[in-house]
C-alpha cells in the first residue's frame, strides 16, 4: 500500500537530498551549508563570521519572514531573512 498522504516542499527536499535556503529549515534541524547565493561582500562577512561552507550548523530558532538563529561549535549566531534565503544547505 502505497503512502498517499501529501508531503510539504521541505520534506520532499529533505528526502531527495536536494538543497534548499536556510530560511526553509526549522528549529531543531541540523542542516550543512553547501552554497552562498550572493555577492562577494556577503560572503566575506559570513566568512569572516566564521560561518563556512562544508559547516554542519542547528537551527535554533526561525520566525517565518524573520531573523533565523544558528548555532555552530558552541557559537550562537544571527542571521537576517535575506541572508538566510542565500545560504543554501542540505540535510546534515
Amino acid at each position: 500500500m502505497s503512502d498517499t498522504r501529501i508531503k510539504e516542499p521541505r520534506q520532499i527536499l529533505f528526502s531527495a537530498g536536494c538543497s534548499f535556503p536556510l530560511s526553509m529549515a526549522l528549529p531543531g534541524d541540523r542542516v550543512k551549508i553547501v552554497a552562498f547565493r550572493a555577492g562577494s561582500s556577503m560572503q566575506e562577512r559570513l566568512l569572516g563570521m566564521g560561518i563556512n561552507i562544508g559547516d554542519v550548523i542547528r537551527v535554533e530558532q526561525q520566525q517565518r519572514k524573520g531573523p533565523v538563529f544558528i548555532s555552530k561549535d558552541g557559537q550562537k549566531y544571527g542571521l537576517g531573512a535575506g541572508i538566510a534565503q542565500k545560504i543554501f544547505t542540505t540535510k546534515g
